[in-house]
C-alpha cells in the first residue's frame, strides 16, 4: 500500500512539473516577442525643449500635449501599422495620439510614444536588441507542488484604484483594485493586496526574504484567476511567480510591492534572478 501511494505521489508530482513547464514555455515566448520588453533600447522623457532620442532620427518635443518631431534633411520616419508600411514623413512629424492609430517606425525599430500622467516619453523597441537576441531564458526554482497555495479572497468594496510607485523615478502606476487574499505562506498568515492589470483578472505583487539575494530585488508577481464565488478558495501558485520586465530592461515602468505584500519568509519558488549587464 505504501509503495502504491509513493508511485501515485510521484505521478502527481511529474504531472505538476510538466504542466509548469508548458506554462513556463508560454511565458518565455511572450517575453521574447519581436517587439516585447526585451526589444526596448531606452527611455527618453520629452518636454517643450527639443531633445534627441538615441538611435532615432529627429529632435523631439512636446507641444500642447502632443509630440512634434523635427527631422533634418535626409532624415525620415514612417507612419504605419507595420515596419516598411505606411507614409514616409520628412521635415516635421506630428505624432498621432489616438489609441490604435498608426505607429512611428525607424526601419524595423518601433518608436513607442507613451503618455503618462507624469509626462510623455519615447521608448524605442528594436527586435535586434542584444537583450532580446542573446536572451538565455529566465532562471527558476524547481517546481514544487507545496508552493501551490489556496487562499481566502475578499473582493473589493467598489471600483477603486491602487497606486504603486514605479521602478522608474517620478512615475506612479495606477491599477484597478482586485481586493485582498488571506494566504498562509511558510507557516505565516498574510493579508495581501491584489491589483487588476489589463493582462489579468488579478495580480499579486510581492517581495520576500529572497528578494535581492536569489530573486529580483524589487519583487515578483503572480497572475491569478479569481473564483466565481468568493466562498471558493483562490489558488495562488507561487511556482508561477515571474520577474517584472524591469529585471530584463531599464525601460519598463514596473510597480513596487505594496508594504503589506512584503513577506518576511523565503519564497523559494518561481523566477530567480542573476544580474546581466548585456547592453
Amino acid at each position: 500500500m505504501a509503495e502504491r501511494a509513493a508511485v501515485i505521489a510521484e505521478e502527481i508530482a511529474d504531472a505538476f512539473a510538466e504542466e509548469w513547464r508548458r506554462w513556463y514555455r508560454e511565458a518565455e515566448s511572450a517575453l521574447t516577442e519581436p517587439y516585447g520588453f526585451l526589444a526596448m533600447t531606452g527611455l527618453t522623457w520629452l518636454g517643450p525643449e527639443a531633445v534627441e532620442v538615441p538611435g532615432v532620427p529627429g529632435r523631439w518635443r512636446t507641444d500642447d500635449g502632443g509630440v512634434v518631431v523635427d527631422l533634418a534633411p535626409g532624415e525620415s520616419l514612417r507612419l504605419g501599422t507595420d515596419p516598411g508600411t505606411g507614409e514616409e514623413i520628412t521635415g516635421r512629424l506630428v505624432v498621432p495620439t489616438e489609441d490604435g492609430g498608426p505607429r512611428v517606425w525607424h526601419g524595423r525599430v518601433l518608436v513607442e510614444v507613451v503618455h503618462r500622467p507624469e509626462g510623455v516619453f519615447v521608448r524605442p523597441r528594436d527586435p535586434d536588441n542584444p537583450r532580446r537576441t542573446r536572451f538565455a531564458g529566465t532562471l527558476s526554482f524547481k517546481p514544487d507542488p507545496r508552493w501551490r497555495l489556496q487562499g481566502v479572497w475578499t473582493p473589493p468594496e467598489g471600483d477603486g484604484t491602487v497606486s504603486l510607485p514605479s521602478a522608474l523615478a517620478g512615475v506612479t502606476n495606477h491599477y484597478g483594485d482586485a481586493g485582498t487574499v488571506r494566504l498562509d505562506v511558510a507557516g505565516r498568515t498574510y493579508d495581501l493586496a491584489l491589483i487588476r492589470p489589463t493582462q489579468a483578472q488579478a495580480r499579486l505583487v510581492f517581495r520576500d526574504a529572497t528578494s535581492g539575494l536569489t530573486t529580483y530585488p524589487s519583487g515578483r508577481y503572480v497572475d491569478l484567476r479569481l473564483p466565481a464565488d468568493p466562498a471558493e478558495p483562490l489558488v495562488v501558485d507561487l511556482n508561477r511567480a515571474r520577474n517584472f520586465p524591469c529585471s530584463y530592461s531599464p525601460a519598463p515602468t514596473c510597480p513596487a510591492a505594496p508594504p503589506q505584500n512584503v513577506l518576511d519568509v523565503a519564497v523559494t519558488a518561481g523566477a530567480r534572478y542573476v544580474r546581466r549587464d548585456t547592453p
